[in-house]
């Protein structure tokens, strides 16, 4: 989520974050999640993550207009 995160933070600020199409990223998903130990608890560091992403950032992504 923190990709997300991190755009949400500037728009919070009055920042924008842009679109690259000629850019292209390769996320290595959950790889900093190895180190603390079993599939179990990953999945719950991962679930806690959403939920907090989800109380951090729900009434902004919910009054957020979306252009096409």
């Amino acid at each position: 989520f923190e990709d997300s995160d991190f755009c949400l933070k500037l728009r919070a600020e009055g920042l924008a974050s842009a679109y690259l199409p000629e850019i292209e990223l390769v996320h290595l998903e959950r790889q900093s999640l190895t180190a603390l130990g079993s599939q179990d608890f990953r999945s719950k560091v991962t679930l806690w993550n959403a939920l907090r992403h989800q109380q951090r950032w729900r009434q902004l992504i919910e009054s957020t207009e979306v252009s096409a």
